[in-house]
């Protein structure tokens, strides 16, 4: 995506041309205008091309991991047979404890480790000193490695958002790293009527998870959230999916004394899973 930065015409050029069809005015210059702030127009104009910058940077991000989703994700929804072919599958995810505390991640690693053999170990940057670095639990060290998954948790406030790093592709975003543990559990993609479904809420997940949404945004999002787990179990109804775990884990991108009753009734039932 290539963008120009347009600078403001300081003079007027009047428009002589013989062969146009339709006589234009001659264009105005900034400074002609009425009640005109040049630095306050100049400094949103770079707000929103700071803006689009990031935009097109996280665009980016998710095309490259695209073109590598075929060397990287499972080929088929057999994921434990992936694992079996691939093992050791070393996996590393990347936590910011400033940002989000996933424990919805941290169960569906659980979910994975009833089904197959994980090691875990964990590392705490010195950026995340002081937070809460212990939703993963280390594996105790019996000296030579025999896990199918080896799972490396760093916790660190030097990424912006959770992501992990697979076979040489990165992935970020509560949605989709919940998508890439979905599928070694066979638990993704859904199938059905809820398959719609659960991929809005992966969406939304991401929506609220990323750092660069807005906190009243955040908010609205978590408020109608709250409205519609006051009806539901779980976010598709009565049975837990793989967006649960995403959600859970979004969900605490935010202070949970600001949750309302249903979502932290939710949060706790994930947690229980």
């Amino acid at each position: 995506m290539a963008m120009y930065k347009i600078a403001p015409v300081l003079q007027q050029y009047n428009i002589e041309d013989k062969e146009i069809m339709y006589k234009v005015a001659p264009i105005q210059s900034i400074a002609q205008a009425d009640n005109v702030d040049l630095e306050a127009v100049e400094s949103q104009q770079n707000e929103l091309f700071e803006k689009l910058n990031s935009l097109s940077s996280r665009v980016n991000t998710v095309m490259a991991v695209l073109s590598k989703t075929s060397a990287t994700l499972p080929k088929s929804n057999n994921g434990v047979k992936f694992i079996e072919k691939s093992q050791p599958l070393d996996i590393v995810i990347k936590i910011n404890p400033t940002q989000c505390i996933p424990t919805g991640l941290s169960k569906i690693c659980d979910q994975l480790a009833s089904r197959v053999k994980v090691e875990v170990k964990t590392l705490v940057h010195s950026t995340a000193t002081g937070c809460e670095c212990d939703i993963f639990k280390s594996t105790p060290n019996k000296g030579k490695s025999v896990g199918q998954v080896l799972l490396t948790v760093i916790y660190t406030a030097a990424v912006p958002e959770t992501s992990i790093c697979v076979r040489g592709a990165t992935i970020s975003g509560i949605g989709n790293v919940t998508r890439f543990f979905g599928k070694l559990l066979d638990i993704y993609p859904e199938t059905g009527a809820n398959e719609a479904s659960v991929e809005n809420w992966l969406d939304l997940a991401d929506l609220i998870s990323d750092p660069n949404t807005a906190v009243k945004e955040r908010m609205a999002q978590l408020k109608s959230l709250d409205a519609h787990l006051s009806k539901n179990k779980f976010v598709c109804g009565k049975d837990v999916t793989v967006a649960d775990f995403a959600i859970a884990s979004a969900a605490l991108c935010v202070d949970s004394k600001k949750h309302g009753k249903s979502l932290k009734a939710y949060v706790a039932a994930v947690e229980k899973l």
